[in-house]
């Protein structure tokens, strides 16, 4: 991996600060045949950000078989971290990083901290859990996947809620941490074991706790968020001071 973010780098002129996995191998939910989902943050030389001209901030590479890999700028990390980003705040979390360029990692996962925004994340989990229960009890069978994206984002909702911070990502530790009655949890074990060993589809009907916490969870957290006040963070210059800091430092 660290050969193929070589290429990249070299590729396109850019310094990759910090890169990791961020798909179903960062989640704990592979099988031995799931790809490599890689995502970085990459900065440009200095002068690539005093043209008048806006210019294209993700990098997107072919996907292949066995790797999808992009990355964003600096920059667009940056506003996204103003507004607690979901997906780049998973990525922050991941336990499996190929690079990891400091200080800048340890500052930027300080700055996420400061702008967390526990309603931001609380609604675009439970959007996502959502979408994917809408027809889950209408049918007899539903995919394995379909099952753990309900319940990966549930679970995340319910750490936020515990501990007003950023859940882990690795989706078999939230349920050891947050899921106590017993025949849930091994319903969930089960899923994951289903997941990992490439079974696609499950009877709804084997799953009567994990159908039951899907109902109840679903509607607590949806009464739980209208209860959380927005609070402005005001970080935008933490984040631009940060960002000229980073951009001055040009190596690491």
């Amino acid at each position: 991996m660290q050969d193929q973010l070589l290429k990249v780098a070299t590729k396109y002129d850019v310094k990759i600060l910090f890169a990791c996995e961020a798909g179903s191998r960062a989640w704990g939910l592979q099988s031995d045949h799931s790809d490599y989902d890689v995502r970085f943050i990459y900065m440009h030389p200095l002068d690539w950000y005093l043209d008048i001209d806006q210019k294209r901030d993700v990098i997107e590479q072919p996907i292949t078989q066995s790797l999808d890999l992009s990355g964003w700028d600096l920059r667009k990390t940056l506003l996204l971290l103003r507004k607690s980003n979901p997906p780049l705040l998973e990525w922050l979390h991941s336990d499996i990083i190929y690079i990891k360029r400091e200080p800048f990692y340890h500052e930027v996962k300080n700055l996420a901290k400061q702008a967390f925004s526990a309603k931001a994340c609380l609604f675009h989990y439970l959007n996502m859990s959502k979408r994917n229960a809408k027809d889950i009890f209408q049918k007899d069978k539903i995919k394995v996947k379909q099952y753990l994206n309900v319940l990966r984002p549930l679970l995340a909702c319910k750490a936020i809620e515990t501990e007003d911070s950023f859940p882990t990502v690795h989706f078999p530790n939230l349920v050891a941490k947050l899921i106590k009655e017993e025949n849930l949890k091994k319903e969930m074990y089960h899923l994951i074991q289903l997941k990992q060993t490439k079974h696609e589809y499950i009877c709804v009907s084997n799953l009567p706790f994990v159908n039951k916490y899907i109902e109840m969870e679903l509607k607590h957290i949806e009464d739980y968020v209208n209860t959380i006040p927005t609070v402005d963070k005001n970080v935008t210059e933490d984040l631009n001071q940060f960002f000229r800091k980073t951009l001055k430092r040009g190596t690491y």
